[in-house]
């Protein structure tokens, strides 16, 4: 699901110093379709922000409304979606994620996630705690240098 060596790079947009992390996935389960329309049965983005938690090697990095839905995007197939696009656009409905397809998220970086995302080995914790309790910990390793921007997983 996660590539040890091949799941986590940094990204830059303007060419120079990273200003995105890229965390890619691996479909292995079973292939997943957008329906026409995602409900999302009344949880805001404010409520997902305050449901999530994530830590990066054991340093906790907010999850904020602005970041969900003005900062995050998600690659598939070298089409890029944003929350707009995806919840209030629909324009990832059909889409099929086929198993050996690849996602990509990509986060902008802050400056707390610049101190903590060095080279080497990263244990990526997620806890998201809406309408039950799921937690993910993963470690990956960080490439050394800084890629230009890319669609491509």
């Amino acid at each position: 699901m996660f590539p040890k060596d091949k799941s986590l790079v940094l990204l830059s947009k303007t060419g120079g110093e990273a200003t995105h992390v890229r965390l890619t996935m691996t479909n292995v389960m079973s292939a997943m379709s957008v329906p026409d329309r995602i409900e999302l049965g009344g949880i805001t983005p404010s409520d997902i922000a305050k449901g999530v938690s994530i830590k990066i090697n054991g340093t906790e990095i907010p999850a904020t409304e602005e970041l969900l839905t003005k900062g995050i995007s998600l690659v598939h197939n070298g089409v890029e979606y944003n929350w707009d696009d995806v919840i209030n656009k629909n324009k990832a409905a059909g889409v099929t994620i086929a198993i050996g397809d690849k996602l990509g998220l990509n986060i902008p970086l802050n400056e707390q996630m610049k101190q903590v995302l060095k080279p080497g080995s990263i244990e990526i914790n997620v806890t998201v705690n809406i309408g039950g309790t799921t937690n993910v910990v993963h470690t990956v390793d960080l490439p050394d240098g800084v890629k230009p921007w890319t669609l491509e997983l």
